[in-house]
Order: structure tokens, then sequence, then C-alpha cells
């Protein structure tokens, strides 16, 4: 007597999705770091040339830390300013000491997307703080707008290629199940072999978790194992197979 046999089986796909860190102008700089936008570093420097500075001063270098090793490289430099001390006569009082201050510059009319405002003055009533009516001049380094900087455009493109990810799992095929056409066995004792290998068009290894869904009263038939694609058993009644 022959025995129709019918089975099916789940397969487990696991699927790791690749996330870009999404772009970001962050901090004017040309170096995309992923964990943020790199700092604003000034240098001040008190070798003047007396050409520029006949009483003395100081000379204010800010740029963009890009390579985020704490020091303002000389190819970092984005402005420099130069403030002069003041000379007896000059201002009518003893030589003034000139000073630096660096605060940040919301977005607005002189950063789109913000940034820091370096402010040079000399301190006239010498009390060590630069007052706003001291101020002589203002420099701003501007934060990049989003996406328009050469390595933050990578960082939005590996972004895009996460959502293309969650999608479609960048063009990769899920895998369905796929255990072949019903077997008929010669008859009880007849040994039956299972095969789940052609569930997947990718040729991804998949898991494997094979189940009885049904088998004849009385039957002991077994699975030489559940987890493998192609697992065996022996029809030992006849009857209908199910898994």
């Amino acid at each position: 007597m022959k025995m129709l046999l019918r089975f099916g089986f789940t397969a487990l796909l696991s699927v790791v999705v690749l996330a870009g860190c999404g772009g970001g102008g962050g901090g004017g700089s040309t170096g995309g770091d992923t964990t943020g936008a790199a700092s604003v570093l000034t240098k001040v420097s008190s070798a003047v040339s007396v050409s520029i500075c006949p009483g003395g001063g100081i000379q204010v270098d800010a740029g963009i830390d890009d390579n985020k090793n704490g020091v303002l490289d000389a190819s970092e430099v984005d402005s420099t300013q130069y403030v002069c001390n003041g000379t007896n006569g000059t201002n009518g009082t003893s030589g003034l000491n000139a000073l630096v201050s660096v605060t940040t510059e919301p977005s607005g009319a002189n950063c789109t997307a913000g940034g820091n405002k370096v402010s040079v003055g000399l301190d006239s009533n010498a009390n060590g703080v630069l007052d706003s009516s001291e101020i002589t001049s203002n420099n701003y380094i501007c934060n990049g707008a989003t996406g328009t900087n050469g390595t933050n455009g990578t960082n939005g493109t590996n972004g895009t290629n996460g959502t293309n990810g969650t999608n479609g799992t960048n063009g990769n095929t899920a895998p369905v199940a796929n255990a072949g056409t019903d077997q008929q066995a010669a008859g009880a004792g007849s040994p039956v072999t299972l095969s789940g290998s052609g569930s997947d068009a990718n040729g991804d290894a998949l898991t494997y978790v094979w189940s009885w869904t049904a088998k004849p009263v009385g039957s002991a038939a077994a699975l030489s194992s559940s987890t493998v694609p192609g697992p065996t058993f022996t029809a030992d009644m006849a009857g209908k197979y199910v898994l």
C-alpha cells in the first residue's frame, strides 16, 4: 500500500540591518566624525610683528579641529585677527592688554546653522574681561549645513542605505518555505528524506525547525533531526505523514 506524505517546514532567517549615522552639519568641519561635530579652537600668540603692532599685542587664530587632536594645526586656521596693545600717549594712558573671547553663536544671519563668535579687543577698563564696549572686531566660525560636508555627506548616504536595508534588506530576497513536492513511500518501513534546501533564492544559510503536524495513529516514526535541511524518518505504517 502506498502512503501519501505531505510536509512543510518553518524557515527562520536572521537579518542584520546596517544603518548609518546619517550626516549632520557639525561645526563647519570638513571632517565627518559620526560621534558629532569637531570643536572650534582658538590659538593666541603674542609673537606679533612690530610692523603690525608697534606696542606689541596678540594674534588670534581660529578654526575647526578637523582631525580632532585638540590642537589648532596650521592647516586648520580659518581666520586670523590682531589686537595691538595701546602705547603711552596713543590712548592717553599706559599700554592696554589685548583680550579674546569665544562664545557660541546661535543660528541666524551670521551663521545659518550656528557656530562660534571670536571677539577681540583692548581691556580699556583693566578688569580682565572683554566687555561688549571693548570689542574691536568679531569673526564667525560657522557650522556647516547638514550634508554639505564631504565626509558628512558620506554618512548621510550610509543612513540612506540603512533605510533600504529596512525596506528590502538591501535587495536580499526573503526566504519562502519550500519542502518540495509531496512524496509517496513504497510501503511500511520505507525511508523518507525531506529537503528544505530550495527555500532561499539567495542561497543564504537558514535555520530549520521541523515538527510533526500529523501521522498515522500508532506510528512511532521519528525525525533523524528537527534542525537540519534534510532530515529523514521511516514510514512505519500506512497513512499520511505531515511535517
